[in-house]
């Protein structure tokens, strides 16, 4: 359940039975000297479609660019202004809406995207009659959190081990396990200028050791996180 490989007529009957859609926010961004940059945008998109495949529900493509100057100091990394992804999304769900979709939920990939995201919310929930939107951070579910506290002591923050095992799980061969490091322990910076950021943490990760990371984990963190959206899908507050 595509919407990029579903015909005009296929959306038009799809919307006489259900008004449900899933949108996925991504990132273009650095994620240590593991990861590719692609990691955000990619990890969402798998669950996004993974939960499609369970709900029915088509999804739409990624946005794939987020607000990421924060790291605008690390090589590759393409970012959109707040105001720019704000924007972006008002457009993407004023667009579904006008076709009729009323129910939207919304799969994030990137920490730095939850203030354009609220802004947009705060935009379309209050002009667009009847629309409900319901937004899931994969990386911070409870479910997600709990598994990760138990098993490695810890919680995800940024390249570290949630994020490689799900890239070993999904897109192992955009994963370089040999240039992972123990990642420098998350002290905040998430809006801090892009030198202070990468001053801080010089090899772009920071959290749990991404050493420890195994797609068998990632595997696992993924079923996790569809089995709790999946559940969140099948009610709406009216």
């Amino acid at each position: 359940m595509l919407l990029e490989e579903m015909a005009w007529p296929d959306v038009e009957q799809y919307l006489a039975h259900d008004q449900r859609l899933i949108l996925v926010t991504g990132s273009f961004e650095q994620h240590g000297r593991h990861l590719g940059e692609g990691t955000d945008r990619i990890t969402a998109e798998t669950i996004a479609r993974r939960l499609g495949e369970e709900t029915g529900v088509p999804v739409a493509p990624a946005v794939p660019f987020g607000m990421s100057l924060h790291h605008m100091k690390f090589p590759g990394t393409i970012s959109l202004k707040p105001a720019t992804l704000t924007m972006v999304i008002v457009d993407v769900i004023t667009s579904v809406y006008a076709h009729g979709f009323r129910r939207l939920f919304i799969v994030n990939g990137h920490g730095g995207n939850k203030g354009a995201i609220e802004a947009a919310l705060a935009e379309t929930t209050n002009s667009l009659p009847g629309l409900r939107v319901k937004v899931g951070h994969w990386w911070q579910e409870a479910a997600v959190d709990e598994y990760l506290r138990r098993t490695f002591g810890g919680t995800e923050y940024h390249a570290s081990v949630a994020e490689t095992s799900v890239m070993l799980a999904v897109r192992p061969q955009a994963v370089h396990m040999d240039r992972a490091v123990a990642a420098k322990v998350y002290g905040g910076l998430l809006y801090s200028s892009a030198e202070l950021f990468r001053q801080h943490y010089p090899d772009g990760a920071a959290g749990l050791d991404p050493r420890q990371a195994s797609s068998e984990a990632g595997e696992h963190l993924i079923s996790l996180v569809v089995a709790a959206y999946k559940t969140q899908m099948e009610s709406w507050d009216d």
